[in-house]
């Protein structure tokens, strides 16, 4: 099977184009200055451009329906490998002067038989996480509501990647791949990127196209932001909050969650009543009293019916205080004229004396003794 048939590249219209560039799709200044300079820096025929870039005739937009979203997935590649001619930028073609959706005066770039901003229906197989994906936990319901929406109204906004070596690394779309995957769709609509110049750029990329749909969990981001941290690509909190436009304390706050264990964020994750930042402060301060076990069961307790942060904090107190201890009292059989009783000593120091059938005389003579001898 040739490449035009695995592979089917779909026209972008210009109103499409200037709606992924209001949604912050476009290409970063810096990335595109980089980019057009390795490009100019790359020595190849027109021809051979023009040969490369050369799509296969194709309908000018993609199936949305499900029935012919299945339809083209059935007639795209069975599961192969990418080809050779995917590995690295081999050229870089002037536009030829026609009006179309990359302008009249923009350089179209090539990896390979991939053309930076076309779309391409890519196979699963050859597709590779983004390694800096600010989503770190799918949940089923997640994907499940993603695949129940591309049943109904097919995958109308195609995910992002680059082209690295022999696959395409994806920028963001893993939570529509994972759906697709669960449907049996064999491949995942792309609209192929430069690659980002740096792991933080990526990154960056990627959290903002995520923010514009729905933003990352924090539980997602204390993971994500400590090994950004403990790999060096920010080098100190400060700089990932200043380069994220966040207090400096939100981002320590967050960060502390990642204290706990993965298998407690996992079970959070499935909890979406429990993902509010100041619930999830109270159940970390839950785990550093009560430990794994106790949190791991108050999880459970809450997903089956609910609970307020107050509520946590008020057993944690209660785990603090420990289990309520009755007073222990040595106790001592007395008597006095007619009266008995029984004078306990409690280990607080409390002492109880308590007498029954004093006569009246009995009683004030007694009164008169306990003033005298306690001073009163």
């Amino acid at each position: 099977m040739s490449f035009r048939q695995k592979f089917r590249p779909i026209q972008l219209d210009p109103q499409r184009v200037a709606k992924a560039e209001a949604q912050g799709a476009k290409v970063s200044a810096e990335d595109a200055a980089a980019l057009q300079a390795e490009a100019a820096a790359v020595d190849a025929a027109p021809a051979a451009a023009q040969a490369v870039a050369a799509p296969a005739a194709a309908p000018d937009t993609a199936p949305s329906s499900a029935p012919a979203r299945q339809a083209a997935g059935a007639a795209a590649a069975p599961a192969a490998a990418a080809p050779a001619a995917v590995r690295g930028l081999i050229a870089a073609a002037p536009d030829d002067g026609v009006d179309g959706e990359f302008g009249t005066s923009q350089t179209v770039l090539y990896y390979g038989p991939w053309q930076v901003g076309q779309v391409y229906e890519v196979p699963h197989e050859c597709l590779r996480p983004n390694p800096v994906n600010p989503r770190i936990f799918y949940t089923v319901d997640a994907v499940e509501n993603m695949a129940q929406s591309l049943l109904d109204e097919g995958q109308t906004t195609a995910a992002t990647g680059y082209v690295e070596d022999d696959h395409v690394v994806l920028i963001e779309g893993q939570t529509r791949q994972k759906a697709c995957q669960q449907l049996n769709w064999p491949t995942l609509r792309v609209e192929i990127r430069p690659k980002p110049q740096s792991v933080r750029t990526l990154y960056e990329t990627a959290r903002a196209a995520n923010e514009a749909r729905s933003n990352p969990s924090n539980l997602d981001e204390a993971l994500r932001w400590k090994e950004l941290l403990d790999t060096g690509v920010y080098p100190h909190q400060r700089a990932l909050a200043e380069a994220l436009r966040l207090h400096e304390g939100d981002v320590s706050r967050v960060l502390s969650l990642a204290k706990m264990p993965r298998s407690i964020l996992q079970a959070l994750a499935e909890v979406p009543a429990l993902l509010y930042a100041r619930t999830l402060a109270s159940i970390r301060a839950y785990w550093e009293t009560c430990g794994d076990d106790k949190t791991l069961e108050l999880v459970v307790r809450a997903r089956a019916r609910g609970m307020s942060f107050r509520e946590i904090d008020n057993l944690r107190k209660a785990a603090e205080k420990g289990p309520y201890k009755r007073p222990h009292a040595s106790r001592m059989k007395v008597s006095f004229g007619a009266g008995k009783g029984e004078l306990k000593t409690f280990e607080d120091g409390r002492i109880q004396l308590l007498l029954e059938g004093l006569s009246d005389d009995e009683a004030r003579d007694l009164q008169q003794r306990l003033q005298k001898a306690l001073k009163v």
